[in-house]
């Protein structure tokens, strides 16, 4: 976003993009059915994010992009995935395409393409489950940076900046209370999960840590009809506010 434009200016080693993940990444779509889901990400005083995830079992073809408010720096990540059983778990493989472009106030400053490999999971534990997802695990891109005013241009290869989810979640007692907790990256958290009925769920929930991901997160999911809708936003401790919405239709 800006910031990163800046910051690639005043130091020409870095690399153009990082291709990290939102404050609020994208939930998961469940398994067991064919569905379309699409969804944005608003950070505040940054950009948006963009997501359309299209799941038939056992494959998954997901396009994500994001952009700074001018259009100034943008990513594109175009993934395909396949999930299979693994006795009472699951077990994801992910190949993406890494794309990005930046730009200054001097002028376009190069872009970016390459690729990365990825693995998933979901592993039952008795009543609970655990999750989790790889983002750039393994990743290559190769830059071109263009010549700018006092900076000489340059071909390098560079992996893209790696992120993780591990999240457990245990059933609590109560009708429909579920507890989580894990790690998002370098930020712990732990929350609530409430399901007042079969069509809603209720999130709460804290990341700690001084980061763009830290803070309060609420969120809300229900069945309309065919779709499902979810809304989630996040009160960060830097003083960066997320809000994410969502709509997955099931396929029949």
């Amino acid at each position: 976003m800006r910031w990163a434009v800046l910051i690639l200016t005043l130091v020409p080693s870095l690399a153009l993009c990082s291709f990290e993940l939102p404050p609020l990444a994208p939930p998961p779509l469940p398994g067991g059915s064919a569905a379309l889901r699409a969804g944005y990400e608003e950070v505040d005083g940054f950009g948006g994010y963009t997501s359309l995830d299209l799941f038939f079992p056992p494959l998954l073809l997901s396009l994500r992009s994001s952009s700074d408010r001018e259009g100034l720096y943008g990513e594109t990540v175009l993934s395909l995935a396949y999930e299979a059983r693994v006795g009472s778990g699951e077990l994801m493989f992910v190949l993406s395409y890494l794309g990005c472009h930046a730009s200054g106030e001097l002028g376009r400053m190069g872009k970016g393409r390459g690729a990365a490999v990825d693995l998933g999971a979901r592993i039952p534990i008795g009543p609970a489950k655990l999750e989790l997802f790889t983002w750039n695990l393994i990743s290559a891109v190769r830059y071109h940076r263009l010549p700018l005013e006092g900076v000489e241009g340059r071909r390098y290869w560079e992996g893209a900046s790696r992120d993780l989810l591990l999240r457990l979640i245990v059933p609590l007692r109560g009708r429909g209370l579920e507890g989580e907790c894990g790690l998002f990256g370098r930020s712990p958290f732990l929350g609530l999960r409430w399901r007042p009925s079969d069509e809603v769920l209720l999130e709460a929930g804290w990341a700690f840590g001084r980061s763009i991901r830290g803070g309060l997160r609420i969120g809300l999911r229900a069945e309309v009809g065919p779709l499902t809708i979810g809304y989630r936003h996040m009160m960060g401790n830097l003083g960066v506010q997320s809000t994410a919405v969502d709509v997955t239709a099931e396929l029949r």
